[in-house]
């Protein structure tokens, strides 16, 4: 059972404010592919003026729906049942439901009053339009005023985001700009005409620590220069509680708990909150296994294994002779690959007779050991060479300078037979696995024809009872074989990349990103699978991220990679407890920090 939400008084500064948006008894009704899924259950919520309010929960818990139900944005859904009300309180006073509003009623508000940042800026972005326009086009809409006003007010805004060059940003269309500034993009469509609310969904999802910290103090800054009132939806508590006044955890459409910020962060009442707390990387301690949702929620077939966060805490801790015992076995291990001034350049294509060539350096001078059994972890930001690492390493790029030499012998020099067995050992785990299965085949055909390629298996009934080995070894059911890619959650789905990797009897497995979009619940499952692997099989693992709290909770050894150049490697407990390097310290002091819940550093 889940433990009763305690009736707690609504801060004094929130009293003071006037409403602004109601949500009363929402339930949402999806027809789903075995029938009606009910996704929002009898939800009910207030948001004040200049309020944040963060919900959280796993991925398919609510959130989203919530979102689009506010906007009336039902794209991708066909709603079967609809029930309760959204209620929006214009300045004047009066109030309008939202929910009972046609399309054309709900345009005049949509960018006006209300605005959303959605997570993925790639697909939210016109690829033919430049960004200035994009933002201008926003303001033109709901404001009767010449185009060269409505630039002026664009680069003004652009300023105040802000980005060093507002004139290049309003002028570049979004392939030419990073992840960061077109999500900083996004945010300037959604604040061009000063909505009142503002609804972000995901907005930091996937990026780095250092770029994910630069939003969240532009969200911060928002709020507190335009008394914007934000609904901050997200997976990833830490950062909820850099932003949040007020935190409603969701669970399959249904309240878990409501509460101020402070209070939910320091004593958590739901298990379910309880959870998803303990679930998330910790920075301040290393842990056998993490803890997960299973131990804190009882099912049939197991009792509770957790009453509080702590407990969890102290009861997979690392200790320090353990710790020590781990250094020195590494000193007797023998490397499994050897990197050493390993650099790599990317060319641009020369499109005209008259233009030049250019060379961008990705890798300069890379110098590593992965050891048997060992789990590496490699971080930086986004762009730093991390994925290009790995694609040299597995021969998905060549032209590589330097040495790389695996079970002794220099793979850079190999022809294309000898690069086909190397990939039989060497094996790869991609960040998105919906896009690296084929929608087209069962999950059956995609783990069996790399056994087939291979040679691997004398007959296909063979190879399928080793496919129905390793499905069940990441702790699927048989019958999953039989299904589509689509058929699974992204978690699922992961598990699957996963077996798909083992099951050539791979030496060394390069993850690449491969938790970065998931949930903080399903990621300890696949970080705990990870761990499992390594001590059971042996195998050893290059385990890319951009986020340090992952890689402390899996890593043996760390390398922090920075434009191209390792600038830091070392045991993981030695880095995150005395990093020498200013590149380091700077994504460690980026990660958010629940014990700094609410702090705002304009």
């Amino acid at each position: 059972m889940i433990a009763p939400t305690p009736n707690i008084t609504q801060p004094a500064a929130v009293l003071t404010k006037r409403l602004l948006l109601s949500v009363e008894h929402l339930t949402i009704v999806l027809n789903g592919p075995q029938g009606p899924l009910t996704v929002v259950d009898n939800l009910s919520f207030n948001l004040h003026e200049g309020e944040v309010l963060g919900i959280v929960g796993e991925s398919g818990s609510g959130k989203s729906v919530t979102a689009t139900a506010i906007l009336g944005l039902w794209i991708g859904h066909e709603v079967a049942h609809i029930e309760g009300n959204v209620w929006y309180y214009l300045s004047n006073g009066e109030k309008i439901n939202l929910l009972a509003m046609q399309e054309r009623q709900l345009l005049k508000y949509r960018g006006k009053e209300i605005s959303i940042v959605f997570q993925e800026p790639l697909t939210a972005l016109n690829p033919l339009k430049t960004c200035g326009q994009q933002v201008q086009e926003a303001l033109l809409r709901h404001k009767n005023i010449s185009k060269s006003t409505a630039k002026t007010a664009v680069l003004e805004l652009l300023k105040k985001i802000p980005f060093s060059s507002p004139d290049r940003i309003y002028n570049a269309y979004p392939h030419q700009i990073s992840g960061g500034q077109k999500q900083r993009i996004l945010v300037a469509i959604a604040m061009i005409n000063e909505p009142r609310l503002l609804i972000a969904d995901e907005p930091t999802t996937a990026l780095d620590t250092i770029i994910q910290q630069k939003i969240i103090q532009l969200f911060q800054k928002l709020n507190h220069d335009f008394a914007t009132a934000m609904l901050f939806i997200s997976h990833d508590l830490g950062v909820v509680s850099q932003l949040a006044d007020q935190v409603l955890v969701l669970n399959h459409g249904k309240v878990q708990e409501h509460n101020p910020s402070a209070i939910l962060f320091s004593d958590p009442q739901s298990a379910y909150t309880k959870g998803l707390l303990a679930c998330r990387p910790r920075l301040d301690v290393k842990l056998h296994r993490m803890p997960t949702l299973a131990d804190f929620i009882p099912t049939d077939n197991q009792a509770v294994r957790y009453q509080n966060v702590e407990e969890a805490i102290e009861d997979q801790r690392i200790s320090a002779t353990d710790l020590t015992d781990k250094r020195r076995a590494f000193h007797r291990r023998t490397p499994i690959l050897q990197v050493e001034g390993l650099s790599y350049s990317y060319k641009s294509e020369k499109r005209f007779p008259w233009s030049k060539s250019k060379v961008f350096p990705a890798l300069r001078e890379v110098t590593f050991n992965i050891y048997e059994g060992e789990i590496l972890g490699l971080v930086g930001q986004s762009g730093s060479g991390k994925s290009t690492l790995a694609r040299v390493i597995n021969h998905l790029l060549t032209g590589a300078e330097g040495k790389l030499s695996f079970h002794g012998q220099n793979i850079l020099a190999f022809d294309k037979k000898e690069v086909k067995s190397l990939r039989q050992e060497i094996s790869m785990i991609f960040q998105d696995p919906f896009q690296s299965l084929n929608p087209r085949h069962t999950i059956a055909h995609c783990l069996t024809e790399p056994l087939k390629t291979f040679g691997i298996g004398h007959s296909h009934a063979e190879r399928l009872q080793t496919a129905k080995h390793w499905i069940t070894k990441v702790g699927l059911p048989e019958d999953a074989l039989h299904r589509y890619p689509h058929a699974f959650s992204g978690g699922q789905r992961q598990r699957i990349a996963i077996a798909r990797a083992l099951i050539t009897h791979p030496k060394l497995i390069i993850c690449d990103e491969c938790v970065s979009a998931l949930d903080v619940s399903v990621q300890a499952q696949i970080l705990n699978l990870i761990l499992d692997l390594r001590d059971e099989l042996k195998i050893s693992f290059l385990f890319i991220s951009h986020d340090l709290s992952v890689i402390k909770a899996v890593a043996d050894r760390v390398c922090v990679m920075n434009r191209g150049v390792i600038v830091e490697q070392d045991f993981v407990d030695t880095l995150f407890d005395k990093p020498k390097h200013q590149y380091t310290q700077a994504l460690l002091e980026a990660i958010p920090d629940i014990k700094s819940a609410k702090k705002i550093d304009l």
